[in-house]
């Protein structure tokens, strides 16, 4: 069965979605959702598309740490720290912060000829980093696929999200494109790429966890955990983006102004959702890497240039590796950085 119909009780379609969910919120902006096939109700949070400057700043509270967490050794019917679902479901992880590596839609299309119209049961199908993180708190997929507002209209069947709708960069699909000759365009433009503002991200605060994995297959929680998503997207430099010095440089700003947001973001909702066993907690997935061929040393750099960040933040700060060998890629770039902050690697 799909954890669609696991979660919500009927098989995904546009017209079901509509007839069977409800949507409201109170006066703070929390939304909540409500099922009427199975008559529950969801927190389905609090939904932004923000950059550095909208969230909100708080008083230093030090002593903060980078770690690195090493997969590769769970045992049979343990929940896994580095799988980006079942991670969820930890006790320790209740009201943690995650960093889903998602579009620049917050949906989890994969590839640019995508749309909402096809709804989210896919993503199950997709066991990459950024689908499986989603699908933990199943009704927030649905709520930015079907319900979020945009352009007075609802979902994204018509208008989408675009998170780099402050720079001149071209997004179909969800995806940035640049060929060589846009790319010496947008060179020549005079736009101020190194302005951090100018990138967002997706915040989806306070969110019930529905949905873990365990033996392999997906199943339905208790519903009383909570953690909160950050959505964020990079550059395709195997696919998209022509890779030059220039987009490189695009890229480096843009994956620093990220891990700056998501950093913020996860300070703040330290602040606002307190006293959880993982209210402090934020994990931190390696955005472009792997099939998008952005450098190691350009997604670690981004990182470390927050280091200061992390420190003022008091938040425990975990980096994801899935396996040993990307630990052995990331560990060059990071280890310094883990020992200025007291931070350790968990999994060797």
């Amino acid at each position: 069965m799909c954890f669609f119909d696991t979660v919500f009780g009927f098989e995904e379609s546009i017209e079901k979605v509509y007839s069977n969910i409800d949507i409201s919120k109170d006066s703070t902006g929390n939304i909540f959702m409500h099922n009427k096939i199975l008559n529950e109700t969801y927190s389905a949070g609090k939904f932004e598309v923000v950059g550095i400057n909208d969230i909100p700043k708080h008083e230093d509270r030090n002593n903060g740490t980078l770690n690195i967490i090493v997969g590769g050794r769970t045992k049979p019917n343990e929940l896994s720290p580095v799988d980006s679902l079942a991670s969820q479901s930890i006790p320790e992880n209740d009201g943690a912060t995650f960093l889903a590596a998602s579009n620049f839609n917050c949906l989890e299309f994969v590839s640019e000829y995508q749309s909402a119209s096809e709804g989210i049961s896919s993503y199950e199908d997709d066991i990459t980093q950024g689908p499986y993180c989603a699908i933990a708190y199943a009704p927030g997929a649905l709520y930015r696929n079907y319900f979020v507002e945009i352009n007075g209209k609802r979902g994204q069947l018509e208008n989408v999200i675009n998170m780099l709708d402050e720079t001149p960069l071209c997004v179909r699909g969800d995806y940035p494109s640049i060929d060589k000759k846009e790319a010496i365009s947008l060179n020549e433009s005079g736009f101020d790429w190194n302005n951090l503002s100018h990138y967002k991200i997706g915040s989806h605060s306070n969110l019930t966890v529905t949905t873990s994995k365990l033996n392999g297959k997906i199943i339905k929680t208790d519903m009383k955990q909570i953690t909160h998503h950050v959505y964020a997207a990079a550059l395709n430099f195997h696919g998209n983006v022509v890779k030059t010095p220039f987009t490189t440089e695009i890229s480096e700003y843009l994956l620093e102004a990220e891990y700056k947001a998501t950093i913020l973001q996860a300070w703040d909702n330290s602040i606002r959702y307190p006293g959880r066993k993982g209210s402090n907690k934020l994990y931190l997935t390696l955005l472009g890497g792997g099939v998008f061929g952005n450098p190691m040393d350009l997604i670690c750099g981004a990182i470390t240039k927050n280091i200061d960040l992390i420190k003022r933040s008091g938040l425990e700060v975990y980096v994801l590796c899935f396996s040993p060998s990307i630990y052995n890629k990331v560990n060059p770039f990071l280890a310094e950085s883990v020992k200025e902050t007291n931070g350790k690697v968990v999994g060797l």
